[in-house]
């Protein structure tokens, strides 16, 4: 769902129970990880799935990871890295926009 203010370019986005953009995230098992929110592997899953993605997006990536520890479970705070090299391990397109994303991050980090 979209709800625009008076701005047209003022919008919020709602997803229900699954993102739907370039890649389909099923949500619905991984609401409770965090409180208020979903959670950081899936809100970094957002930016990296993105096939024509722009410089802020790159920076929110860069962002997320500089600022989050790394581990192998699912808990407040944490970058979950295997579980999402499990869900681009079963989706080519997925892994291949991850990867690429990835990679356009390494050529921001000297600015």
């Amino acid at each position: 769902m979209k709800f625009y203010s008076t701005d047209p370019k003022d919008h919020v986005d709602i997803f229900l129970d699954e993102l739907k953009m370039e890649h389909n995230i099923d949500l619905r098992k991984r609401l409770m990880i965090e409180d208020s929110t979903i959670s950081v592997s899936d809100i970094l899953l957002t930016k990296l799935q993105i096939f024509e993605i722009n410089e802020k997006d790159l920076r929110d990536i860069l962002s997320v990871v500089k600022d989050l520890q790394l581990g192998e479970e699912d808990k407040s705070g944490t970058i979950n890295i295997k579980y999402i090299s499990d869900f681009c391990s079963k989706d080519w397109g997925l892994y291949q926009d991850t990867i690429s994303n990835a990679e356009k991050c390494m050529t921001l980090i000297p600015r």
